[in-house]
């Protein structure tokens, strides 16, 4: 399963209603595993976000649907990101890596041929 990290904050009606937070929360682990995913882990936090959730899903459509089932309470409002593992991010910034070599090359070369240009130009 894919391992996404979602980011919420509360709405007017979420923080006014925040004893109930708790409810709320069992209600979203319930709704999340009847898509077939898992919530791993449910943090409050201060700072940019009021609370951050770990949770696994299936694939991102599962993801999405959750978060907008969640949202559609009117309770918080939901940012999801995708956790990428650590390989496909290294073949990735290799693929990045070869490109910009090549266009950094390719650069070089057209400079290189401007300046020869430059110099029979001044001859």
């Amino acid at each position: 399963m894919t391992t996404y990290v979602i980011l919420l904050n509360w709405t007017d009606q979420g923080i006014k209603s925040v004893k109930e937070s708790p409810k709320r929360l069992e209600a979203a682990k319930a709704v999340l595993s009847q898509m077939g995913g898992t919530l791993r882990a449910f943090y409050l936090t201060m700072g940019a976000h009021d609370m951050v959730v770990v949770a696994e899903a299936p694939d991102d459509a599962v993801a999405a649907r959750f978060a907008l089932t969640i949202g559609m309470g009117g309770n918080v409002r939901t940012q999801v990101m995708k956790r990428f593992r650590k390989r496909p991010i290294s073949r990735s910034s290799v693929r990045l890596a070869n490109a910009c070599r090549f266009q950094m090359n390719s650069f070089e070369s057209v400079t290189a041929s401007f300046a020869r240009l430059i110099r029979r130009a001044a001859l």
